[in-house]
């Protein structure tokens, strides 16, 4: 086992993402209903530099809030039309709980292995491999443009290939 050179945030949905959650599904006629421990089962946890001080480690996290809280947003609804329009970093921390953990412990005796960068929006990727495997006989799932931020590596959202 050893230890890995990252944090760790672990993102909790609050009652108030649940609520819009609830609140865009009874707008597109769903009957479907959501609540907040099932939102919760697998929520998103988000690596990133290691910081000596509790006080650097927020503040380097609270940089990314906004671009965290685009995810946590597609991981439900792609279509950026359906967010709220108010995605401030105070409507984050309404919305978020944010846990911060600094030991990472690796079980695996292999290397870990990185991939391309990939959007945060993986949700856009399941939804279009679905798309997919129903023949895409239907219009694609909306999904967001890459997410670009200055001065960060671009985002590039991953879209599989049709399958024959």
């Amino acid at each position: 086992m050893k230890a890995i050179n990252r944090q760790a945030a672990f993102v909790r949905a609050k009652q108030p993402f649940v609520d819009w959650i609830n609140e865009v599904e009874r707008s597109m006629g769903s009957s479907d209903r959501s609540d907040l421990e099932h939102v919760n089962d697998d929520s998103h946890v988000y690596l990133f530099r290691e910081f000596d001080m509790l006080e650097d480690t927020d503040e380097y996290f609270t940089s990314f809030k906004e671009e965290i809280f685009e995810n946590e947003l597609a991981a439900w609804f792609t279509d950026p039309a359906l967010w709220p329009s108010r995605r401030t970093i105070d409507v984050f921390d309404d919305w978020f709980d944010v846990t911060y953990h600094s030991m990472l412990l690796d079980l695996e005796r292999s290397r870990v292995k990185k991939g391309r960068p990939v959007a945060m929006n993986w949700a856009a990727g399941c939804r279009m491999e679905a798309w997919i495997s129903a023949g895409g006989a239907s219009s694609p799932p909306v999904v967001p443009p890459p997410v670009r931020r200055p001065g960060r590596a671009h985002l590039v959202p991953w879209f599989p290939s049709k399958r024959s």
